[in-house]
């Protein structure tokens, strides 16, 4: 079993790109990065930044429906490591309560 823990990113808000990108790059030894795009949004700069990352396992687009459901249960099944890390640059408070 691989001992990573992979990270499911879904990264829809990309101005907050580099913040993450600056969170995962100094544990990039120690994951494994499942990016996930909004097909909708101009990604050619993500794209290019979290390319610099050797952890980086896929890049995948969705559409933005689903409150983020539909990108992870379409990577979910992917995911090869024992336990694995959801993450979502979210920013509204919808859907918190």
């Amino acid at each position: 079993m691989n001992k990573k823990i992979t990270v499911i990113l879904w990264l829809y808000h990309l101005d907050l790109a580099q913040e993450f990108y600056d969170l995962l790059e100094p544990i990039d030894d120690l994951i494994s990065l499942r990016l996930c795009l909004c097909n909708d949004n101009n990604n050619e700069d993500i794209v290019r930044l979290f390319s610099k990352l050797d952890c980086l396992d896929s890049i995948n687009y969705y559409p933005n429906i689903g409150a983020d459901i539909y990108s992870f249960i379409n990577v979910i099944e992917h995911v090869k490591t024992q336990n694995f890390i959801k993450l979502h640059s979210k920013k509204s408070t919808w859907g918190t309560k």
